[in-house]
C-alpha cells in the first residue's frame, strides 16, 4: 500500500501578476488547469513555475487559493522582502537570492503578495500541502446535529453519526481534489464504542472502525484512503449500525509523487513475528511493517544493475532503536534510527550497498532487540565510497578507576570499571538533516582516526580530555570525547560533527550500544531500569520497571538489579539546547541496547506535536553524559546528581528551610484579603510553639487568583506579614493563556501588546498546541509581548514588597516551535532564556524562588522544585508523592536545595494528616501548611501536628531520605533512611486504609551493622526500644512513623 505524505508537489494554484502588461480577458489554461484572470492583470509561466519577470519594486500579485488549507511556497528573488495577505496572518519573508520554501495556511480565496519595497521576484510556486474540513462545515442529514465543542479543531463536532437506524445521522462534505488519484483521509472522531461507520466518494466506500476499547467522548484517530475526481466531490460519512459517536473534520492529503526503485512494505517477505499492520502510522499513511526484531524479520527482493547504491529506509520508532542489515544472507551493517517519537511521524535512514547486477535479497533484523517498523525503502546509485587509509589498534584511557578501551578499527569504545569491563562497543550517533530525506552516521561508518589529550582542571577536579578524530570521505569530521578525572568513579563523553558547509541536526548520541549483554552489572535477579519523568505534570510517576523489555527515560536512567543494587548510571550534565533521553532493551535478563541521546520529544511526554527543533552549523556538539557503575544504584543517581551541580552550581539559599502557609488548598480560587490577614496571625501562632524555619522566619504565600486583592490591598498584606515577623509571597504562571484564540486579541496589562503577540507558533505558521487540557495556549517566552508581560509583573510584586515567587507551568516555555528570537532553534533554548529573565529581577540571595509544574532541567535558576504534581491531604496522594521522593531523591541538595513535598494539608483524618506532616519532613524539603483554619478544629489538629520540636528540628535539615529499595514499578516502597551528623533516621509508612502491617525490618538492608545493638527511638510518641538485626513493628492503617536510631542504647 502506497504511503501518503502531506508534503507532496500537486496542486500549482493560480497566480494572478499584478503587473504593466497587456491585458488579458477571459480564461486561459496553464499546466493543465484552468486559471481565472482578470483585466489589468497578466501572467507568464515557465514549466512547472510560474515565472514573473517584471515583479520588481513593490509590485504585488494575487494568489487565489481554491480551497482553504495549508500551503507550501517555494520562491526566490532578492530585495527588502515578501509578503503575503492570508486575512488573519501577515506572512513576512526575506529574499536573500537563493531558493526558499515556507508553510502557509491560505483561506479559501484570493490574497495579496506584494513585495516590500525594492527587489526583484524571479518565480513563486504555491503548492496545496493538506487540507482540513470541519464536520460541521458540511451539510448535515437524518438526526445529525452540530454541538459545541471547546475541544474541537474548529469548536464544534456533528453528533448522531449513524442513529437512529430510521433515520441515519451522515454529514456531506464538499471535497477538492487537484487531479483525480486515490488520496489519504485522516477521520477525527469521537467513539461510544466499537461501532463502524463509513466515509464514501462516488461508488467508492471505505469502513471506519472506532477502536474496542475506545471511551465515550474519548478522541480516536483513523487513516484511511479514498479515491477522489478531480475538482469538487461530495464525500459523504454515515452509519448504518447505530450511533457512532462524533465527528470533528477530516484532513485530506494527495498521494505523493510515484519513487524510482521504491520497494513498499507490501512487497517484502515477512518472516515470524514481523507483519504488516494498517493504521500504524495513524496520522499519515496507513499501514507499515512491525514486529522486526530477534523474533522477527522482513526481506525485500530486489532486481539491480551492477553498481554502488544508497538505500534509503522510511521507518518509525518511538524509541531510540537499531537494525541489522543482510545481503544474500551476508552481514552488511547496523544502523541506528533516531527516535519519530510518534507513530505519525517518519524518518528516514541510508546506507550504502554495493550490488552486482540481478536479483538479491536485503533482509532487515535485529538479533538483540526491536527494531524500527519500516514503511518502505528505495535503492538510488551512488558514486564508490573510497577510504583513505584504515587505523589499526586499541588505545587506552584511564584514570585509574575507570577507563576507555577505544577500538581505532571500529570506532568504538568499551567502558571498564576497575579490570571488569561494564559496557561494551559504545559509538556515537549523529542524525544529518537533508532537504528531502535524513541519514545518520556512526562513529564506526569511518575508517581512519587520531587520538588527542589535555590536562583539564574545572568544577570535576583535575584529569584528562582525550579527543578521538574520525575521518571518511563524504562524511562530516566526527569527534568523541572522553573526560577522566583523578578519583572519580564515572567518565563524561559528547559528540561533535563537522563539516565545511553548514549542517542541521535535531538528534546527537554520544552513546549508544547493541549486541548479546553490552551492559554487565552482574548476575540480575531482580533487574530494573528507572523512568525518570520529563516534568511533573499530570501526576506522572517516577518507576522501577522490570528490566526486560523497552523503556525510555528522560534526562537520566539507571540500569540495576534490586537485591544487589549493582547498576550503571548515564545521563546527561548539559541542558541549554537538547531535550535528552535514554532508550534501553532486555531480554531474558540480558540488556541488549543501550543508549544516551540529546533530541527526544512526544506530544504524551513532553507535549511537542511537531519534532525536536534542529541545531545548525559548521560544528554541532551534543550535550555531555555522564557513565558510571556503581555498587548501588542510589550511590548512583546520588553521583549523577553532584555531577550537574559540579558542572552549574544549583541556585544556593542561605536562610534555611521555608515553613509556612499558601493558599492553594486553603482557600483555592476563594483567596481574600481578610482571610489571608487571618492565617497570617495564626502562622504567627504556630511559630511561637516552633512551626518555623531558621531565623523565626516563616513565608505566607498567596496562590492562584491573587488578583481579587486590590494593589492597595496587597501592599497591606505584605506589611501585616512584615509586622507578624514574616515573609510574604505569591504565584505567577507566565508562560501559559488560559484561553482560546477568541480572547488572544486581549492586550498584556501595561503595554501595547496582545497575546496573539505573544503566542508560540508552529513551523506552519498555526499555533503550537499544547494539548494538555483545550483552554490553553503556549506563550514565546523569547517574545518581546512575553518579555514585557514579566517586566510589568515583576516590578509590581517587588513593589508590593514580595520576598518569594512559586512560577507555575514553566512546561509551556520549553515547547518546541517557531520562536520570534531567531537564535532560539529549541525549546530548551527557550526555555533558559525564559528561566534566566526571572533570576534578572531579584537578588536570590534575598527573594526565594520556587517552581511548581516545571521540567525537571535545568535546575540553576531556582532554590526549589516540586518532586511531584499536585498533593494534598489524603494517604493515596501522600503515596503518590513519595513515589518521586523513592526514586527522584537524589535532585535534593544537588539540582535543587529543596524538593517541594506541595502543600501540607490536613482535611483528611487525623492519622493520614500526621503521615502527610511526615512525608513532608523527608522529602528535603518545605513545610507550607494549607487549610482553611476557620474551623476550631482544624486549628488545634493544626497546632498538635507542628509543634513537635524533633520533628520540626528534623525537617530543618532540608535532607531528602533515602529510599531502601527501588523494585515498587510505579508505586513506592515503605521504608526511607537518612543517615546523619547526629544519628540514623527510619521512616515508615503504611499506605493500606483498612488493614494495620507488620514489618520486620532488616537492619543491615536498610544501612545499619549486622550484630549490632541499636537503640530505637519513636519521634513522636517518645517511645524507645532496642533491636539487633531485625526490628519488628506494626502500623495501623494510613499510619507512619519517624524513628532516630543510635548505636547502643543511649536514646
Amino acid at each position: 500500500m502506497k504511503k501518503l505524505t502531506a508534503f507532496f508537489t500537486a496542486c500549482i494554484i493560480t497566480i494572478l501578476v499584478s503587473a504593466s502588461v497587456i491585458p488579458v480577458q477571459g480564461s486561459a489554461a496553464v499546466n493543465g488547469y484552468q486559471c481565472s484572470t482578470e483585466a489589468s492583470y497578466g501572467m507568464i509561466t515557465d514549466g512547472e513555475n510560474f515565472k514573473v519577470t517584471s515583479l520588481e519594486d513593490g509590485a504585488g500579485m494575487i494568489v487565489n487559493a481554491p480551497v482553504s488549507g495549508s500551503y507550501k511556497i517555494n520562491f526566490r528573488g532578492k530585495g527588502d522582502g515578501l509578503t503575503i495577505d492570508a486575512g488573519d496572518n501577515i506572512y513576512e519573508m526575506t529574499l536573500n537570492g537563493e531558493n526558499q520554501i515556507s508553510d502557509i495556511y491560505l483561506d479559501k480565496g484570493r490574497h495579496e503578495v506584494q513585495l516590500s519595497g525594492k527587489g526583484k521576484l524571479d518565480f513563486l510556486k504555491v503548492e496545496i500541502e493538506q487540507t482540513v474540513y470541519e464536520a460541521e462545515g458540511g451539510r448535515l442529514g437524518g438526526y445529525a446535529v452540530r454541538n459545541s465543542s471547546s475541544g474541537a479543531s474548529g469548536g464544534a463536532v456533528v453528533s448522531n453519526i449513524g442513529a437512529p437506524k430510521t433515520d441515519f445521522g451522515n454529514i456531506l462534505l464538499d471535497v477538492y481534489a487537484p487531479y483525480d488519484g486515490v488520496y489519504g483521509i485522516i477521520v477525527d472522531y469521537t467513539s461510544s464504542g466499537n461501532i463502524p461507520f463509513y466515509i464514501k466518494s462516488g461508488d467508492s466506500s471505505v469502513e471506519v472502525t472506532s477502536a474496542k476499547d475506545m471511551q465515550f467522548s474519548k478522541e480516536g484517530r483513523k487513516y484511511v484512503e479514498l479515491p477522489l475526481n478531480a475538482g469538487s466531490n461530495d464525500v459523504k460519512i454515515y452509519g448504518e449500525a447505530g450511533n457512532m459517536g462524533s465527528v470533528d473534520c477530516i484532513t485530506v492529503f494527495a498521494p505523493e509523487e510515484v519513487m524510482d526503485n521504491c520497494y513498499e512494505e507490501t512487497e517484502a517477505k515477512l518472516f515470524g513475528s514481523a507483519e504488516i499492520r494498517n493504521n500504524l502510522y495513524t496520522a499519515k499513511n496507513s499501514s507499515g511493517i512491525t514486529g522486526i526484531g530477534p523474533d522477527g524479520s522482513a526481506e525485500f527482493n530486489v532486481n539491480t544493475d551492477s553498481g554502488t547504491y544508497e538505500m534509503t529506509i522510511w521507518y518509525s520508532s518511538p524509541e531510540y532503536r537499531g537494525m541489522e542489515i543482510y545481503i544474500d544472507g551476508k552481514y552488511h551493517d547496523r544502523l541506528y534510527c533516531p527516535i519519530t517519537a510518534e507513530d505519525y511521524n517518519t524518518e528516514t535512514i541510508s546506507t550504502k550497498i554495493n550490488l552486482s547486477a540481478g536479483k538479491h535479497k536485503i533482509k532487515f533484523t535485529n538479533s538483540y532487540s526491536d527494531a524500527p517498523d519500516i514503511d518502505k525503502i528505495q535503492l538510488t546509485k551512488s558514486s564508490e565510497s573510497k577510504t583513505r587509509y584504515k587505523s589499526l589498534g586499541t588505545r587506552n584511557f584511564d584514570n585509574g578507576t575507570v577507563s576507555i578501551k577505544y577500538n581505532m578499527e571500529n570506532g568504538t569504545g568499551d567502558f571498564y570499571c576497575g579490570d571488569t569491563l561494564r559496557v561494551k562497543g559504545i559509538e556515537a550517533v549523529a542524525k544529518l538533516e537533508g532537504d528531502d530525506t535524513n541519514t545518520a552516521v556512526k562513529s564506526s561508518d569511518y575508517s581512519y582516526r587520531t587520538v588527542s589529550k589535555e590536562d583539564v582542571e574545572d568544577g570535576y577536579g583535575k584529569g584528562t580530555l582525550y579527543t578521538v578524530t574520525s575521518y571518511e570521505p563524504g562524511l562530516p569530521i566526527m569527534r568523541q570525547r572522553y573526560w577522566l578525572y583523578n578519583g572519580l568513579e564515572y567518565i563524561i563523553t559528547n559528540m561533535e560533527i563537522e563539516s565545511d558547509k553548514s549542517i542541521s541536526s535535531n538528534f546527537l548520541a554520544p552513546i549508544t550500544a547493541m549486541g548479546s549483554g553490552i551492559v554487565n552489572i552482574g548476575e540480575i535477579d531482580d533487574g530494573r531500569t528507572l523512568f525518570v519523568p520529563y516534568d511533573n505534570d499530570g501526576w506522572v510517576r517516577y518507576r522501577g520497571d522490570e528490566i526486560n523489555g523497552r523503556h525510555i527515560s528522560y534526562w537520566a536512567t539507571s540500569l540495576y538489579d534490586n537485591t544487589s543494587r549493582a547498576s550503571i548510571v548515564t545521563g546527561s550534565i548539559d541542558h541549554d539546547t537538547f531535550k535528552t533521553g535514554t532508550s534501553e532493551y532486555s531480554r531474558e535478563n540480558s540488556i541488549n541496547f543501550f543508549g544516551g541521546f540529546g533530541g527526544i520529544w512526544s506530544a504524551k511526554d513532553t507535549y511537542d506535536y511537531v519534532p525536536h527543533g534542529s541545531i545548525d552549523g559548521n560544528i554541532l556538539t551534543s550535550p555531555r553524559f555522564f557513565l558510571g557503575y556503581f555498587d548501588d544504584w542510589r550511590d548512583g543517581m546520588e553521583a549523577y546528581g553532584d555531577a550537574n551541580t559540579r558542572n552549574i552550581p544549583m541556585l544556593e539559599w542561605k536562610d534555611g528551610v521555608p515553613f509556612g502557609y499558601n493558599s492553594w488548598y486553603g482557600q483555592g480560587s476563594k483567596v481574600n484579603y481578610n482571610e489571608s490577614i487571618d492565617v497570617s496571625n495564626f502562622i504567627k501562632e504556630l511559630g511561637d510553639n516552633d512551626f518555623k524555619g531558621d531565623n523565626d522566619v516563616a513565608y505566607i504565600n498567596l496562590d492562584s487568583y491573587w488578583d481579587s486583592f486590590s494593589d492597595d490591598q496587597l501592599k497591606q498584606f505584605v506589611e501585616h506579614c512584615h509586622v507578624n515577623g514574616q515573609r510574604a509571597g505569591i504565584y505567577w504562571s507566565h508562560f501559559v493563556f488560559w484561553s482560546t484564540e477568541a480572547w488572544w486579541n486581549m492586550g498584556v496589562p501595561g503595554y501595547d501588546y496582545t497575546y496573539r503577540d505573544a503566542v508560540l507558533e508552529e513551523p506552519n505558521g498555526g499555533v503550537a498546541a499544547i494539548q494538555k487540557d483545550s483552554g490553553s495556549l503556549p506563550m514565546d517566552p523569547t517574545s518581546d509581548a512575553m518579555k514585557a508581560r514579566l517586566d510589568y509583573i515583576m516590578n509590581k510584586f517587588i513593589d508590593c514588597g514580595f520576598e518569594f515567587l512559586k512560577i507555575d507551568f514553566l512546561n509551556y516555555a520549553a515547547l518546541e516551535g517557531n520562536h520570534r528570537d531567531p537564535d532560539v532553534k529549541t525549546g530548551m533554548q527557550a526555555y533558559n532564556q525564559a528561566l534566566k529573565m526571572f533570576t534578572d529581577y531579584v537578588d536570590t540571595d534575598k527573594f526565594f524562588l520556587s517552581y511548581s509544574i516545571a521540567p525537571l532541567f535545568p535546575y540553576q535558576y531556582a532554590h526549589a522544585r516540586r518532586i511531584s504534581c499536585d498533593t494534598a491531604d489524603d494517604i493515596g496522594e501522600t503515596s503518590y508523592m513519595l513515589n518521586s521522593l523513592n526514586y527522584g531523591w537524589w535532585e535534593d541538595n544537588t539540582l535543587y536545595q529543596f524538593t517541594d513535598p506541595d502543600h501540607i494539608s490536613f482535611a483528611a483524618s487525623a492519622t493520614e494528616a500526621r503521615t502527610r506532616y511526615n512525608s513532608a519532613v523527608i522529602c528535603g524539603t518545605m513545610m507550607l501548611l494549607s487549610d482553611s483554619y476557620k474551623n476550631k478544629g482544624m486549628r488545634e489538629l493544626t497546632k498538635e501536628l507542628t509543634s513537635n520540636e524533633d520533628i520540626n528540628a528534623l525537617a530543618r535539615k532540608g535532607k531528602a531520605f533515602r529510599p531502601v529499595e527501588g523494585n515498587t514499578g510505579q508505586w513506592t516502597n515503605d521504608l526511607f533512611t537518612l543517615d546523619d551528623e547526629d544519628g540514623f533516621y527510619l521512616a515508615v509508612f503504611n499506605y493500606e486504609r483498612t488493614m494495620n502491617k507488620k514489618y520486620n525490618i532488616d537492619l543491615e538492608r536498610i544501612g545499619l551493622e549486622k550484630d549490632t545493638e541499636y537503640s530505637v527511638t519513636d519521634m513522636w510518641s517518645g517511645k524507645n526500644m532496642q533491636v539487633k538485626d531485625i526490628m519488628s513493628i506494626e502500623l495501623h492503617p494510613e499510619e507512619s512513623c519517624i524513628y532516630k536510631i543510635k548505636r547502643g542504647n543511649n536514646r
